[in-house]
């Protein structure tokens, strides 16, 4: 059990990647906050994954979701060690002369700015710490 002990947040935990690092992450001891904007998913996945862990809806476009699912993280476990970004979309695809605007935005706000809003509150929780693991896909 090499995370015994260990607490983590994780993005886009109700499915994929995410959800496979849940799976992970609890069989080796680690309590986990799933977040994801899959709710019923996310809650059934933390329903079953056991070692106190917990879900949380969030919105990884709204840093204020991302804050309170830090915060969730904290108020239910006391301390954040690991913080795995794993929400993501494919993303705006095709010729750049026929990608919306709207499209491209959106692919920013999940892929660049959901990664920077999760990075600066796990720092927020970490550095006093001075301790942590931020892990980005």
């Amino acid at each position: 059990m090499r995370l015994e002990g260990k607490t983590a947040l994780i993005t886009g935990a109700a499915s994929g990647i995410g959800a496979a690092a849940v799976e992970r992450f609890t069989s080796e001891g680690c309590c986990v906050c799933l977040c994801d904007i899959q709710v019923e998913q996310g809650q059934s996945l933390a329903a079953t994954c056991g070692n106190g862990s917990i879900f949380q809806p969030c919105d990884v476009t709204d840093e204020d979701a991302v804050a309170a699912a830090v915060d969730a993280a904290m108020a239910e476990f006391g301390h954040l060690d690991i913080a795995f970004h794993s929400a993501g979309i494919v993303g705006a695809v095709g010729p750049i002369s026929t990608t919306p605007g709207a499209e491209w935005r959106f692919s920013i706000d999940v892929l660049l700015n959901g990664t920077f809003y999760l990075m600066k509150h796990a720092a927020r929780v970490m550095q006093p710490r001075k301790r942590g693991s931020i892990i980005t896909m």
